[in-house]
């Protein structure tokens, strides 16, 4: 059975794009809905040595895109010979056929990160956050590696948040195509609220794919809790008892109140059509996304 251009995008690449659309009647295959496309998420703090450590890790589901290898320090702007945490990027090993995709994970040293300058917390196509609820001035971004992508940061009195955004020079004609759209779905996965979608930038190296996390619950429930979902499996870890984590999120009464708002965004359906319609062709190329 044929498809419309959208309609095959929808099946073929609906994980990177991150929208949560119905289950597609062909009678040939279905689109993954969206609590599909980050999975077997886990969020946690734990320390090292006398250090504080947050990390998050999850499986990116891409439908189709293969993804390259990446495992690169999260470092200093002003100093990259000064490492605050470390990414990683780990693609599935496929034979014949494969739905692409791999295991993210990022982990930041908290102790180092309470007084880190970062860079400006946008997005690499320069558009804001999909984050609403408390000052953007709080976020801090900091450069993966020697690339254009970014993880982001913000630990204030009841802000508990980290993210990425990974550009993929592969992506660049998507991005001059449609400029400064970015289509963003907020999900749960489990006790974590997630954000999770795409950008594009006109720019090289300012278009790609991108999450941020909610950890408040690190701070708010008990040690770990499988999701009643089963195709998400998220996991947490409370923070430990009196924590730097617990310390920075909390107010002068010692108490968490969570300020964050994953806000869903989408252009006009023009421009949205115009998106799925050019990353389908790139997705029919057969590319391999790497970080750049």
């Amino acid at each position: 059975m044929s498809y419309s251009p959208k309609s095959r995008f929808q099946v073929a690449i609906l994980s990177l794009v991150l929208l949560s659309i119905p289950f597609v009647n062909s009678g040939c295959a279905k689109a993954p809905t969206v609590n599909q496309v980050l999975t077997n998420v886990v969020a946690k703090s734990f320390m090292v040595n006398s250090d504080e450590w947050v990390g998050v890790t999850a499986t990116f589901n891409t439908a189709g895109f293969m993804l390259a290898s990446i495992n690169v320090p999260v470092t200093d702007p002003n100093n990259l010979s000064i490492t605050y945490g470390q990414f990683s990027l780990i693609p599935f090993l496929c034979s014949g056929a494969c739905q692409g995709g791999g295991n993210i994970s990022i982990s930041v040293n908290l102790t180092q990160l309470a007084h880190v300058q970062g860079q400006p917390a946008i997005l690499p196509n320069g558009t804001a956050l999909p984050i609403a609820g408390f000052n953007p001035a709080l976020m801090v971004a900091l450069p993966i590696g020697n690339t254009s992508s970014r993880i982001y940061y913000a630990f204030a009195p009841g802000i508990a948040l980290l993210g990425t955004a990974m550009t993929f020079s592969q992506l660049d004609p998507a991005g001059k195509y449609v400029p400064g759209v970015d289509i963003f779905t907020p999900f749960q996965a489990g006790p974590l609220a997630v954000t999770a979608g795409m950008f594009f930038g006109s720019n090289t190296n300012t278009t790609g794919a991108g999450f941020f996390m909610d950890l408040s619950s690190l701070i708010n429930k008990p040690t770990p809790t499988p999701s009643s979902q089963p195709s998400v499996m998220a996991f947490e870890e409370k923070a430990p008892e009196h924590s730097l984590l617990q310390a920075l999120t909390s107010n002068s009464a010692g108490e968490f109140h969570n300020q964050v708002k994953f806000l869903e965004v989408k252009p006009s359906s023009m421009k949205e059509e115009e998106a799925y319609r050019k990353i389908y062709e790139l997705n029919n190329q057969k590319l391999t996304l790497e970080i750049k």
